[in-house]
């Protein structure tokens, strides 16, 4: 029989076990709250940085994988050493292939908070940075352990109660994913940002000079280039040389072809008659000189010279006529340069003045923009050009120099046109005439043309592509706040050139900004 000590403590059990489920099931319980809509659960991770490094370390697999990135630029820094300790855990991170580090953590030795410490060398730099690596988020006793508090009564009521190491809780649905957040900043791991192939640039207040913007196009350098055209009508043919195309380099004086002329089946049986009349006279008139001097001494010296002069100038008519009838028109490159147009083929009758060859230098062209009458000439203190307003990575711009203005009117516009300074050649070392350079001008080509006037503006200057526009078509800026934060800065701007932009207002000194793969952190939803 069970005495009365014992039957009060299985009333009580049986008790709480029916109180248990009521509980579970009323509005004190949060022990399972669902994460708020448009986030999602992250790995546990720890970021620490400093003025040189920083550095993001992601548990997974049993372990942490540590990047580490240069604060200058977002670099990853590849070849480091990088010692660890946390309370008995000490050792040195191991590089992987990848680019990141290694450290494996057994589970027996983790804990709901563990504070790490991290020594830092890279080359000739080193530094000590630290922080906390929670596994396990504290819950509050009353509301989310209650039900706990009660089981270990209750087997304290039978002697089964055991106190028990507390080990982490660790979430199987946590990823690493970029996010948008409420407030538009982006949460992007370090894993993205390597895909992404993220860069910043650290920004600096400077002075710059004020810029204003102006629509041109590529033309040639009257001096450097040439047209080749037929003097006379005829049909093209080559003159033992390769057919002229599109792209080759040529020399001055180089022979393009030949043009033998067109002649009516009339006018050559005229030529032809004409040919033997000057023949038969010729003829005649050099007999009759011999007679003349056979009889030198008794007939004027006068007679026999003007027999001698007309026989040369038959001669020479007889020549002309036959020459005419056989004598084609060579086609000379008057410029050495490269072949920018060919409009003739093998065989083609072309008429007199017509074009059929154009060369270009392709280091001596200019580019023709237009000006309103407001902005003179004698303001412009430097120019550049590019071919687009907002140049993207890679983009070059083009330094130009002022060659003059027209001081007449077209389209209520004055045409102002510049030289080209360093215009990148046609032909690359190595490479076949004709291989032209990624950066090679286009005559034609419409052009982007940023003149200096000597106005003094004060801002941050960055790469033109660092600018994006967000869904309310405003300039923005992306800042890194933290090792995997970001957020949209709207700023305004004033033009530089081509390649650069000047922020005037939205950035502040030190601001670490996106200048590389910005408009793919732009897209994150």
């Amino acid at each position: 029989m069970m005495n009365r000590y014992t039957t009060l403590k299985l009333a009580a059990a049986l008790l709480c076990a029916w109180l248990i489920p009521v509980w579970a099931g009323g509005d004190g319980d949060h022990s399972h709250d669902a994460p708020p809509v448009g986030q999602v659960e992250v790995k546990p991770r720890l970021a620490a940085a400093s003025d040189v490094f920083e550095l993001v370390a992601v548990y997974e697999k049993s372990g942490l994988t540590l990047y580490l990135d240069a604060v200058s630029g977002t670099q990853a820094v590849r070849a480091a050493k990088i010692d660890y300790e946390s309370g008995e855990l000490k050792g040195a991170a191991t590089a992987q292939p990848n680019g990141t580090y290694r450290i494996a953590l057994p589970e027996k030795s983790l804990n709901a908070n563990m504070p790490f410490v991290f020594t830092i060398t890279a080359g000739a730099q080193s530094d000590l940075l630290a922080g906390d690596l929670v596994l396990k988020n504290s819950e509050p006793p009353l509301a989310h352990r209650w039900w706990e508090s009660i089981w270990n009564w209750i087997k304290g009521l039978f002697g089964h109660a055991h106190a028990h190491p507390e080990t982490p809780a660790l979430s199987s649905s946590a990823v690493d994913a970029p996010l948008r957040q409420s407030d538009g900043a982006v949460f992007l791991p370090k894993s993205s940002q390597r895909q992404l192939g993220i860069a910043t640039q650290t920004a600096h207040i400077t002075e710059s000079e004020a810029v204003q913007e102006l629509t041109g196009r590529v033309i040639a350098d009257p001096a450097g280039s040439s047209r080749v055209q037929a003097a006379q009508a005829g049909r093209f043919e080559l003159a033992g040389l390769g057919f002229p195309t599109i792209g080759q380099s040529v020399k001055q004086g180089q022979i393009l072809g030949v043009i033998r002329p067109s002649v009516g089946v009339i006018e050559r049986a005229n030529q032809s008659a004409q040919a033997i009349d000057l023949t038969s006279a010729t003829e005649t008139a050099r007999k009759r000189l011999a007679r003349l001097e056979q009889l030198e001494g008794t007939v004027a010296q006068k007679d026999i010279d003007a027999a001698r002069i007309e026989l040369q100038s038959l001669t020479e008519r007889s020549k002309g006529i036959r020459a005419s009838l056989t004598t084609v028109e060579t086609l000379i490159a008057p410029t050495s340069g490269v072949i920018s147009a060919v409009n003739v083929s093998l065989g083609q009758v072309v008429e007199a003045k017509e074009s059929l060859f154009e060369i270009v230098d392709p280091k001596r062209l200019r580019i023709e923009a237009q000006v309103s009458p407001a902005l003179l000439a004698g303001s412009i203190q430097s120019a550049t050009a590019s071919p687009n307003a907002k140049a993207g990575e890679g983009q070059q711009s083009y330094l130009l120099k002022f060659l003059g203005v027209s001081r007449t009117l077209q389209n209520g516009t004055l045409p102002m046109q510049f030289a080209v300074l360093n215009a990148p050649a046609t032909g690359a070392a190595g490479a076949p005439d004709g291989a032209a350079g990624a950066a090679a001008l286009a005559i034609g080509q419409p052009m982007h043309v940023f003149v200096a006037t000597g106005d003094k503006l004060k801002g941050i200057v960055l790469p033109a592509g660092a600018v994006v526009k967000n869904q309310k078509n405003q300039s923005i800026v992306w800042v890194q706040h933290a090792p995997e934060s970001f957020e949209p800065i709207t700023v305004n701007t004033a033009l530089l050139n081509g390649v650069q932009v000047l922020i005037t207002q939205g950035l502040s000194a030190g601001d670490r900004v996106v200048v590389q793969a910005n408009s793919l952190l732009n897209q994150i939803r």
